[in-house]
């Protein structure tokens, strides 16, 4: 299996913490964000962990390679944008991975900490792309989120931040996909629709829900941030 972590945002909601490092950088006790995230994945075999930065900050994470336990499976890739108006967005970002990719993959983002085992999560996973599903306990927290309808962990409807929210279960941005999505995602940037991604596959495919209870943090701004820090994660 291979682990695709898509690191290059720009954080600006983070500024000026993130001015000058990624966020995926930051340091979280000894460590940084990234290295807990790793440290974390690493808990099942993987054959490569392919992160993909930015220009902007690609050749800070050549340093952090260095000195990382995981640095002989590591592949970086530089999407070689500068700035948060030229970012490509993570469907594009992962689609620059793509290439590498010969088997079924993870796709995770470079800034949230999850507490499920990923021996649980994929455990769960039978050929079918696997969303990690959790519940906001609110409709107005769900329209800010990709929204799930589940019949057990079969997934009914995904709606991208929604208006009106039929449930309140949010899809992470932490998937596992089998290999036979690799064109289907091809097909969908060529093609350039603006889908987002789960919803141009669930067009396609059955899709497969793993729901947790377990805490998981986005890290999208400095609150947020103090608050991971204050807790030890």
């Amino acid at each position: 299996m291979i682990a695709v972590i898509l690191a290059a945002g720009y954080g600006t909601r983070m500024y000026p913490l993130t001015k000058n490092k990624a966020k995926a950088l930051l340091p979280l006790g000894s460590s940084t964000i990234l290295d807990k995230i790793l440290d974390k994945v690493s808990e099942i075999p993987l054959s490569k962990i392919i992160i993909v930065s930015n220009n902007r900050f690609f050749n800070d994470f050549l340093e952090w390679k260095k000195s990382s336990p995981f640095k002989e499976k590591i592949s970086l890739i530089n999407d070689g944008t500068n700035t948060p108006e030229t970012a490509l967005g993570w469907t594009k970002d992962l689609a620059l991975a793509l290439p590498q990719i010969n088997e079924d993959f993870l796709v995770l983002a470079s800034d949230t900490l999850f507490g499920f085992k990923m021996s649980d999560f994929v455990s769960k996973f039978s050929g079918s792309p696997l969303l990690a599903v959790c519940d906001v306990h609110s409709i107005e927290s769900a329209k800010k989120y990709g929204v799930v309808e589940l019949s057990g962990d079969k997934i009914l409807s995904f709606e991208e931040k929604p208006p009106a929210p039929k449930s309140t279960k949010k899809a992470c941005l932490f998937y596992l996909f089998p290999i036979k999505v690799k064109p289907m995602i091809n097909e969908m940037i060529s093609s350039e629709n603006k889908k987002h991604l789960i919803e141009y596959l669930f067009s396609k495919l059955s899709l497969k829900a793993f729901f947790f209870s377990n805490y998981m943090y986005d890290i999208g701004s400095i609150e947020g941030y103090e608050e991971v820090k204050e807790k030890g994660i």
